[in-house]
């Protein structure tokens, strides 16, 4: 069984964003053995419909929503 099967997406020969299953040193340094790792080099952008953006995770792990954000539980921590 090979561990760390990865599907690459490149631009001119760069590599812009990995999807994959981590063996627990590649695809992220901070993925663990098993993880399911998807990764952009770039903003990553979570759609539906048409194209429509849902949620913006940017460079620096900050996240935008578009609409509401409901939150189910008693702990809720935000900062």
């Amino acid at each position: 069984m090979q561990l760390g099967l990865s599907i690459h997406f490149e631009d001119n020969g760069v590599i812009r964003g990995i999807l994959g299953f981590s063996d627990g040193s590649t695809i992220s340094s901070s993925a663990s053995n098993h993880d399911m790792v998807l990764r952009s080099e770039a903003n990553l952008l979570l759609t539906t419909n048409t194209g429509n953006v849902a949620l913006t995770l940017d460079t620096s792990q900050n996240a935008t929503f578009a609409g509401n954000l409901t939150v189910e539980g008693a702990d809720v921590t935000i900062t």
